[in-house]
């Protein structure tokens, strides 16, 4: 990776940190990374069932209420962690700052580009720019404003940016 690109990723992760309350990049990835071992290690003791008895057998003894307790989480786990990620939810909400906003694009930079060609292309072959902009829209199923305004632009189209769709598509695959 070039020095340009990475010194645009480490910056990006920096203000991501500092965005999410901490007061510099090395205590934010202190408290993530402690959150990170915190679920692995708790996820670890429970990986196999044989796992999980182990170290229930490490465990003290524990009176009757506080196993109907253990009993009821277990057994209400899925509702407790929808419940438990709504309350993160909402704090990160509250917390976090929000989205960029703006409308999202109708069509992305490299189908754009292809509309174009293909109006150019149809131009270069005798047809009006009127009628190849009504084939275009009728081809793509995209209104015939959205191809004039694209026509329009043409010179500023750029390279697609991504979206956070994009970003999770990444990280979770």
């Amino acid at each position: 990776m070039d020095e340009k690109t990475r010194e645009k990723m480490v910056s990006a992760l920096e203000n991501a940190i500092l965005a999410a309350g901490a007061k510099d990049y090395e205590a934010g990835m202190a408290q993530a990374s402690k959150l990170i071992a915190f679920l692995h290690n708790n996820v670890q003791m429970m990986q196999t069932k044989d796992a999980f008895r182990k170290t229930l057998d490490s465990c003290s003894e524990v009176s009757k209420s506080e196993e109907k307790i253990a009993l009821m989480g277990l057994t209400m786990m899925p509702h407790l962690l929808r419940i438990g990620l709504k309350r993160a939810a909402k704090k990160a909400e509250n917390t976090l700052p929000a989205l960029p906003g703006g409308r999202p694009r109708a069509i992305s930079a490299t189908e754009a580009r292809e509309i174009l060609r293909f109006i150019s292309g149809l131009h270069e072959k005798g047809t009006s720019f009127k009628a190849a902009k009504e084939r275009a829209s009728r081809r793509y199923g995209i209104s015939l404003r959205t191809i004039e305004r694209l026509w329009s632009k043409r010179i500023a189209i750029d390279e697609d940016k991504p979206t956070i769709e994009d970003v999770l598509d990444l990280i979770s695959s």
